[in-house]
């Protein structure tokens, strides 16, 4: 075999030796035309693996009460009993971001969130049935519905947009335009950005010379109001032989209305009224506030649905380009764009290095400068 093609690449070796000019030629409008045809072929970084299971998140208005996210979540199991090639289903709700601090602002944390794990039998278009389960969840009034495909630990399929600046209100402006216009691209889903509605918060302002007539400093009383409303855990007790937290807070509902809170009474028994020593008022403030390099940012994420994750990524960029930004404001790209980048970049250096290691070998063997160079190129 190795005879048969010595006698073979023999002959074409010498012409390309004796016409180096043509071979040169030829060897850089084949490279040149290898680009030009680029655009039309479709890659991908890796290609995405599929389990027969969906994960998301459904989201209701902030603020919603969690009685009413239940009666969504129940609407919701109803509409999926009716599917035959669900096998399992589970809906989570209300549960709490471990990744967010608590607080008694607008009511209870991830009260207005549905967490869903939906495993399909063998055999199934998951591709169709996500989109099934998205259309169902956006039936439901003022509901945004975030699904994905349950694949490998590494999202191979995420798109992620990282929006920063000095200016809040320059990010969010910013954030809703690149979030509306990422909707016209067909191969993208699940399109979300992590910009919070404003949320009702408490300002209390405490007047030192009034909270210092009783003897209660600023500090104290911050402490007493997020224990009254929160909750202040005394310990452990004993009810018909089994543990449980003793917890003392204002009132039986999850949250104390706000318009009410002037009227806690600090420092018990016969202790001034909160109004009494501080102003108290129901203000609009942002509902989550991120940071990136010292700049307010915040981050717009996508899933790519289509194979042309080259063409999705050039889209995204004239998309980038194009859409209209706030003075100060930078929009950086990452998510699997950024990491094929990377990945493509170690890739050629490789083999450029692999090139010239060759080059060096053969100029080695054949002590000559030019043979090796025309060789490669043939």
């Amino acid at each position: 075999m190795a005879t048969t093609m010595v006698s073979r690449c023999s002959p074409i070796l010498r012409w390309c030796l004796g016409h180096r000019a043509m071979t040169l030629v030829g060897a850089g409008a084949l490279f040149a035309l290898s680009f030009v045809l680029l655009p039309f072929i479709n890659f991908s970084f890796l290609p995405t693996t599929h389990e027969n299971v969906l994960v998301g998140r459904l989201e209701l208005p902030s603020g919603t009460a969690l009685p009413t996210t239940n009666e969504v979540a129940k609407h919701i199991e109803e509409r999926l009993a009716t599917i035959d090639r669900l096998e399992t289903s589970q809906l989570i709700v209300g549960r709490i971001d471990p990744s967010t601090p608590g607080s008694f602002r607008g009511g209870i944390s991830g009260s207005n969130t549905i967490d869903v794990i939906l495993a399909y039998e063998d055999g199934v278009d998951i591709e169709d049935e996500a989109e099934s389960m998205r259309d169902l969840a956006n039936a439901f009034p003022d509901v945004q519905a975030n699904i994905e495909i349950l694949g490998p630990g590494f999202e191979t399929d995420l798109v992620e947009l990282v929006v920063s600046g000095g200016d809040y209100e320059g990010v969010a402006a910013t954030t809703s335009r690149l979030t509306e216009a990422l909707r016209t691209i067909p191969d993208l889903e699940n399109i979300d950005n992590d910009i919070a509605g404003s949320e009702p918060e408490l300002l209390i302002q405490v007047d030192p010379a009034r909270a210092s007539s009783f003897k209660l400093t600023a500090e104290e009383i911050s402490q007493e109001v997020r224990e009254l409303l929160v909750g202040k855990n005394l310990g452990k007790v004993r009810i018909e032989e089994e543990w449980a937290d003793l917890v003392v807070k204002v009132g039986s509902q999850p949250a104390v209305p706000m318009e009410a809170v002037g009227q806690l009474v600090l420092g018990g028994v016969g202790g001034p009224r909160l109004e009494d020593i501080a102003h108290v008022q129901v203000a609009q403030g942002p509902g989550t506030v991120t940071r990136v390099d010292q700049q307010r940012a915040a981050t717009i994420t996508a899933n790519i649905t289509g194979s042309d994750v080259a063409g999705v990524s050039g889209q995204v960029d004239n998309l980038v380009s194009e859409v209209e930004k706030d003075p100060g404001v930078e929009v950086r790209v990452g998510g699997v764009f950024e990491h094929q980048e990377e990945a493509f970049s170690d890739l050629y250096l490789a083999m450029a290095i692999g090139v010239i290691v060759v080059y060096i070998v053969m100029v080695a063997s054949l002590g000559n400068l030019a043979n090796p160079f025309i060789i490669l190129f043939s």
